[in-house]
């Protein structure tokens, strides 16, 4: 999983020139979360009741990379 999300980040920030990588991921995903962190993504915040699924709405955090933190994070 580790190179495919480094290809992808380099996909986005060299490929596509963006300046920002947005994640969502849902609250008790604490694996997803903690790769997302130790890949330098960033917790913005809680997005609540953010997408219904099998008849119940569920909260999401919002994590976003931005190029500059990327190029500091030593993966280019």
């Amino acid at each position: 999983m580790s190179e495919e999300f480094t290809a992808a980040r380099a996909c986005g920030f060299e490929d596509m020139a963006l300046h920002r990588v947005d994640a969502l991921v849902h609250t008790e995903n604490t694996v997803s979360l903690g790769l997302l962190e130790r890949r330098g993504f960033k917790n913005e915040g809680l997005l609540r009741d953010c997408f219904y699924l099998n008849a119940k709405y569920h909260d999401h955090y919002i994590l976003s990379l931005l190029r500059p933190d990327w190029n500091t994070h030593g993966e280019q």
